[in-house]
């Protein structure tokens, strides 16, 4: 083979050899280091998928026109210092806020009664439902933002005491009414203001479809038997004197606890005073 011939072989050699390269190096990027069998691969940069959005919440916040409590993780803290703060001769109150312009969906009067009722079930595992005092109040205005506002405030008060009792035997509360009984007694305290009362919620009655649970409550003097068919009497006694003002009899139910569900201590006069009781809830 002459030179010339020779030159021409080499020449489509490196043809082929740079067809090759061009073509797998760098169309396909698939280069091979040096004749070993490795395969380079070209990296790429690889974008994280974003964080998934967090929302803050407060501890103890709700929405607009809703009744329902939404909590975060510090909530259980803060439950147990109120809880651990109450003492004797005190009650846990619960005021639950609302706005004008809010719906109120519920069977309550307002939604910051519904809302202090649907938090009332948070402490009712801690604390007794005898001692949890509710009430509402209207805002002015609206909040800053309609999602996630607080809502609602707790603070301790004090129980009746005797003197309270014996002056006026009826206690109205935002979710429910207490009248005092003397004692080994199914006669309501000697009042006129017993009377106006009853008086007035017959009226009430008359105007709308509400109902009535008088459950009635004794201290611990006596047997336990003894004690529940006291307060039984109690609360029929109240239940008869409604029926007495016009009021139907399948209106309202009667219930006892006896001396299961005290609201002050048995061991002094005062307390056993103030356990003698009927409580009256008005159901929507």
């Amino acid at each position: 083979m002459n030179t010339k011939a020779l030159l021409v072989l080499l020449l489509t050699l490196l043809w082929f050899w740079f067809c090759h390269w061009w073509y797998t190096c760098l169309l396909y990027q698939e280069c091979y280091d040096c004749g070993s069998n490795t395969v380079v691969e070209q990296k790429q940069e690889v974008t994280p998928p974003p964080a998934a959005a967090t929302v803050a919440v407060g501890t103890l916040v709700f929405n607009w026109d809703s009744a329902e409590p939404i909590t975060n993780e510090k909530f259980p803290a803060l439950k147990q210092q109120w809880v651990n703060g109450l003492s004797d001769g005190q009650n846990f109150e619960i005021t639950g806020y609302y706005y004008p312009d809010e719906k109120n969906t519920t069977r309550y009067e307002n939604l910051g009664l519904a809302r202090a009722h649907r938090v009332k079930e948070l402490f009712l595992k801690d604390i007794p439902d005898n001692r949890i005092v509710l009430r509402s109040q209207m805002l002015e205005g609206e909040p800053k933002s309609k999602s996630l506002f607080e809502s609602c405030n707790f603070q301790y008060v004090q129980a009746p005491n005797l003197k309270e009792v014996q002056e006026n035997p009826v206690v109205e509360l935002a979710d429910r009414i207490v009248i005092y009984f003397p004692t080994n007694s199914s006669q309501k305290n000697s009042n006129n203001k017993v009377d106006d009362y009853l008086s007035k919620l017959a009226e009430r009655l008359k105007q709308t479809n509400e109902k009535v649970i008088i459950t009635g409550h004794t201290d611990n003097v006596g047997s336990p038997e003894a004690n529940q068919a006291l307060a039984q009497k109690r609360a029929d006694a109240i239940k008869s004197i409604i029926v007495r003002k016009g009021i139907a009899a399948n209106r309202i139910t009667a219930l006892s606890k006896g001396e299961t569900e005290p609201t002050a201590s048995n061991d002094t006069a005062e307390g056993r005073q103030l356990n003698r009781r009927c409580e009256l809830q008005i159901v929507k």
